[in-house]
């Protein structure tokens, strides 16, 4: 008798933990790409452009952050970053659009207190006032400084540009990365000068975040304003010595990768488009060259964010896609 009992609960044992560890839709592709990532490269995750909005059918920022947070126990990610367009804000409340945020932040904090954010030109809730026709005054607009209050992880010592708060930079031992903020689409002159005066005041190789590129032909819809300010002062750098890893950015929702040349056609540095982490995506943005992936709800392509690997010595840039997508290297 005794025997018996104790074979069924054996037996009960191996189907509770054939249950709870079965593979998932994604566990192939966290076992793929956990196998690609360099152990001695500085390794960040960026994604961009999840548009969280409780009103969609299909909304996988959850399982987008469980993925990330599969891939970073199972190898070394010095840091993560979300590069904006963290909500949809079409049909918001400042107090809704807030909300929305802080789902997604608190969970991302959850993952790792290495997580940094950038304002996308849908967080501050701009859409609400304007596109959506939901007949909201501009009080339901966040300001910059109340945005980075939202976004911050206090825990973070950040460099914050104070012309515009949302710009900062972050220093790791081997690199700067800079973040470049703006409203809407339109980068300021006070980034510029902050670039100028303080952000490139460097000898770190240094690495550029931005929810928008810099040049309204690489924007969605050419919609991008003031970026050669921006490029301006990259270049400033660049002549004096410094050294450009890439300029990474999100906001076209297909995945690019461009150049950027001085007047005799050499390279300066690459600008390189992400994919967005929404689950449907536009089929064309107007942006000539850029790629967009088919995605499916039943398989690892609902998700997308990369892993990006910077071999210093080898002036290497290694973009491993997780979900939808593939693989890039760039070199700098």
């Amino acid at each position: 008798m005794r025997k018996r009992l104790y074979l069924i609960i054996v037996l009960l044992l191996a189907v509770l933990v054939a249950v709870f560890t079965k593979p998932n839709q994604f566990t192939a592709e966290i076992n793929n790409t956990v196998g690609k990532i360099p152990s001695n490269t500085f390794n960040l995750i960026v994604y961009t452009d999840i548009h969280h909005d409780p009103a969609y059918e299909v909304d996988p920022w959850k399982e987008t952050l469980d993925c990330i947070k599969a891939v970073s126990e199972r190898t070394c990610i010095d840091a993560f970053w979300n590069l904006g367009d963290i909500i949809n804000g079409h049909t918001t409340t400042k107090a809704e659009a807030i909300k929305q945020i802080k789902e997604v932040t608190d969970l991302e904090d959850k993952v790792s207190p290495n997580f940094h954010r950038i304002p996308g030109n849908h967080d501050n809730n701009i859409q609400s006032t304007y596109e959506s026709n939901a007949g909201y005054s501009i009080e339901e607009v966040l300001t910059v400084d109340e945005l980075r209050g939202v976004l911050e992880n206090t825990t973070q010592t950040e460099n914050h540009n104070s012309g515009h708060s949302t710009d900062y930079y972050v220093d790791f031992s081997e690199l700067r990365i800079v973040c470049l903020s703006a409203d809407g689409t339109t980068f300021h002159p006070e980034t510029a000068e902050w670039l100028r005066e303080t952000a490139l005041d460097t000898e770190l190789p240094v690495l550029f975040l931005s929810h928008i590129p810099t040049r309204p032909e690489w924007g969605f819809h050419n919609d991008v304003q003031g970026g050669e300010m921006i490029e301006a002062e990259i270049r400033r750098f660049i002549e004096n010595g410094g050294v450009v890893i890439a300029y990474i950015h999100g906001h076209d929702h297909g995945d690019m990768v461009s150049t950027v040349t001085d007047e005799k056609g050499e390279k300066l540095w690459n600008s390189v488009a992400v994919a967005c982490s929404r689950f449907h995506v536009p089929q064309s943005n107007g942006t000539p060259g850029m790629t967009f992936w088919e995605r499916n709800k039943d398989d690892a392509t609902m998700v997308v964010f990369d892993v990006v690997s910077i071999d210093l010595e080898k002036r290497k840039v290694l973009f491993t896609r997780f979900g939808a997508g593939e693989d890039r290297e760039i070199f700098f």
